[in-house]
This record gives structure tokens, sequence and C-alpha cells, in this order.
């Protein structure tokens, strides 16, 4: 009773979150913020995670990379994306968190898995969708923590894509504007 209580509190917040990023932008406080400092915290989080499922675990964050935005959903950003790598990274796989600047700010998660979905990649961020159904209850997931990312990247001005890298990677890629 307990998990199921968790796992419908989580599935309530994130449709929550989704319903007031849909309406009305949520009135999200843009400031200026260490978007750098924001995501290595929820990055290092991770890492007793990493340690117990005895997966390798790379984070590439560079120090002073500042945006305006939303301190508290580049967290929520972070934490979906990572936690997402986690349940469907291969057993004994890896997870590489990245963050870069350039044109744009680039913050990329990829992760090793057993199957990439074929055909349009778009599709993960569709709520509710699940490329394996079968993996609903091992994973905890309900198919919406994609499309929560999406709201939170397009309410930053950003984009979010999957990429496959071969068979057995695939990369959540977001772009935000500097």
């Amino acid at each position: 009773i307990r998990n199921q209580l968790k796992r419908m509190n989580s599935l309530v917040k994130n449709m929550l979150t989704l319903s007031r990023l849909d309406e009305e932008r949520m009135h999200v406080v843009f400031t200026d913020f260490d978007l750098s400092e924001t995501l290595k915290d929820a990055a290092v989080s991770f890492e007793p995670i990493a340690e117990s499922q005895e997966k390798k675990y790379k984070i590439d964050i560079p120090d002073g990379i500042h945006i305006v935005g939303n301190k508290s959903s580049m967290n929520q950003l972070a934490c979906l994306l990572i936690d997402n790598a986690f349940k469907y990274s291969s057993q004994n796989g890896s997870i590489h968190v990245l963050l870069s600047m350039g044109k744009h700010i680039v913050f990329e998660v990829s992760n090793t898995c057993d199957t990439i979905p074929y055909g349009n990649l778009d599709r993960l961020f569709d709520r509710f969708y699940r490329a394996d159904y079968s993996r609903s209850r091992e994973t905890g997931g309900y198919g919406i923590g994609l499309s929560v990312a999406r709201a939170i990247v397009t309410s930053h001005g950003g984009t979010i894509e999957a990429i496959r890298d071969g068979d057995k990677i695939i990369r959540f890629v977001v772009t935000l504007p500097k």
C-alpha cells in the first residue's frame, strides 16, 4: 500500500505540473541562477543509486553556466531525465550526464539500454506512452515523466529530443537559449 501511495503521489504531482504548464506557464518566476550548480546537485544525488546498481555513472558539468529560468523546474528536469536513465539502462550499464555551452546551453543525459524503440522517438514524450509496457510495474512509471520534461523545457524556450546512438545508447538532449 505504501509503494502504491508513493506511485500515485508522484503521478498526481506530475499531472499537476503538466496541467499548470499547459494552462498558463504556472506563474513561474524566472531569475538568473547557476544552472551548473543546480544540475550538479541533482546529478550527485543519484551517485548512491549508481553504486547500489553497479552502474557506471559519469557527470560532466563545468562550473559557472548561468541561465535565466526557474531553478526548481530545472532541478525537476534533471531528476526526471536522470531517473529515467537509471530505470531503463541495461544491467551493469552506464549513464552519462553532460552540460555544455556554445551557441546554446545543451544538457544531455544518455544511457545504455537493451532495446531502443524503433520508429519516431518523439513518441517517448507523449503523455502515458511507454515503449515497454511489461516493465511498468518493475520501474514504477506511468509514462508521464518525459512529458513533464518536455513541458519544462518548452516553458524555458528550449527543445528536447531523444536520439538513438547506435543500437545500445539513447540520448536525451535539451537545448536551451543562453
